[in-house]
């Protein structure tokens, strides 16, 4: 009786739940800083440069399978916790995918970067610019000097586009406004035909000043 109950005890003790092997978690992947966070497909300029931040990452094999993107070089500086990705987007689909960054054939890192789809129109939309050129002249005397300089704002006279305004149409003659039933206008508007006002002209600005320092 003995041995049995010695038997039935080792048993137990040999498949306890405490002893039984766990299976193991997967690593969690490092997710590094990528930047810009985003971008756009079917934009003029089809390339782009990624700035990407991580522990390391610097001597990692960058991979990207996606519709149209096509790495075009990948750059490691001296600060090994950055890396720089060039793209080449000019046939890239919109949407997201992911980049791996591998070690020896392995991945220890990735990131899920998006391009979006550009809203329709918006290659239609214009910079500003209001680019200036100065010219100087100087003449330096013995504890004087004279600066005569002429600056123009805007030079080549781009057009700079303006938040819309509108107004009343007014007739041919400028004498009255126009309306919707023939009569005059109402004092709240309600027959008046509204009109957009061009504010896009260009401004030129020239300047010219002296400077004396002594």
């Amino acid at each position: 009786m003995k041995k049995i109950i010695a038997l039935l005890f080792l048993a137990l003790t040999t498949f306890s739940p405490d002893t039984e092997a766990k299976p193991q978690k997967a690593a969690t992947l490092m997710q590094p800083r990528v930047e810009p966070t985003f971008w756009w497909a079917g934009m003029h300029n089809p390339s782009l440069q990624l700035m990407v931040h991580g522990s390391d990452i610097g001597s990692s094999r960058v991979i990207i399978q996606h519709p149209g993107v096509i790495v075009k070089s990948v750059t490691s500086v001296e600060n090994p916790n950055y890396l720089f990705i060039d793209l080449d987007l000019s046939k890239a689909a919109p949407g997201k995918f992911d980049i791996l960054f591998q070690k020896a054939e392995k991945t220890f890192a990735t990131s899920v970067y998006e391009l979006k789809e550009r809203e329709p129109g918006s290659a239609l939309r214009k910079g500003f610019n209001s680019s200036d050129v100065r010219i100087d002249k100087k003449w330096n005397f013995w504890k004087t000097t004279i600066d005569l300089f002429l600056d123009v704002t805007n030079w080549y006279v781009a057009k700079n586009p303006a938040i819309p305004e509108y107004t009343f149409k007014r007739n041919a003659a400028n004498t009255a406004f126009e309306t919707t039933d023939g009569l005059s206008l109402k004092t709240d508007g309600s027959n008046a035909i509204p009109t957009r006002v061009k504010n896009d002209d260009p401004f030129v600005t020239p300047t010219i000043g002296i400077i004396i320092e002594f």
